[in-house]
């Protein structure tokens, strides 16, 4: 898990490993504080700020042990970059035990059944439009901001493509920011189907690497 992908000035793209989950969901959630849909669904920064390490703490979890998830690292060890990613669907128990640690489980905050609507109206829509057929599922990709624009995410993103290529496996992935999709499409990627659930909030795009 060591084994560097790529330098660059005081930083280097690795494999994830569990010891990367405390700092990697932190990247995470500073990285989707302001997402169009945790904004939408979630309004309140503090809420927020309360919930999203759960959620980061699951994908990750989900999706280290796949061996296709990647983490940034900078010279002092912390994680600023984070690409969650793994085949799908994940084992029935694992996305059961999942939904019962962020819906169950006390927390300082936990979401309320309006909130849990909006979101599972996005997730419904995930499930109707995702790829069938064996492929890698992009879960999740951030970079912290201060970091961003620096060509992390492509860097993690080209490291994935070139491994599926090589076994002839898809990439599928959503996004709620219309700004990504431009980014994707450079990198290859195209939008199979996109949905706008509800007026004011984001859309969602499906989109492929083949």
């Amino acid at each position: 898990n060591a084994r560097c992908l790529w330098n660059w000035p005081g930083r280097l793209v690795r494999p994830t490993c569990p010891s990367d989950r405390a700092s990697a969901v932190r990247a995470l959630v500073a990285a989707f504080m302001t997402d169009p849909l945790f904004t939408f669904t979630i309004p309140n920064a503090g809420h927020r700020a309360a919930w999203l390490p759960h959620l980061m703490t699951e994908l990750f979890r989900q999706s280290v042990g796949s061996g296709a998830s990647r983490v940034a690292v900078d010279e002092a060890g912390g994680v600023v970059g984070v690409l969650c990613a793994g085949p799908y669907p994940p084992p029935r128990m694992q996305g059961i035990w999942m939904t019962l640690r962020l819906t169950l489980c006390p927390r300082p905050w936990v979401p309320s059944l309006f909130t849990f609507k909006s979101i599972f109206t996005y997730t419904a829509i995930w499930d109707k439009m995702h790829r069938e057929g064996p492929h890698q599922y992009v879960y999740i990709i951030g970079v912290r901001p201060e970091h961003q624009g620096k060509g992390l995410g492509r860097k993690m993103m080209r490291e994935l493509l070139e491994s599926s290529a090589a076994r002839a496996m898809p990439v599928y992935l959503e996004t709620q920011t219309e700004s990504n999709v431009p980014f994707y499409r450079s990198l290859g990627f195209a939008v199979t189907e996109e949905h706008h659930p509800f007026p004011d909030g984001p859309g969602t795009w499906g989109m492929i690497h083949v």
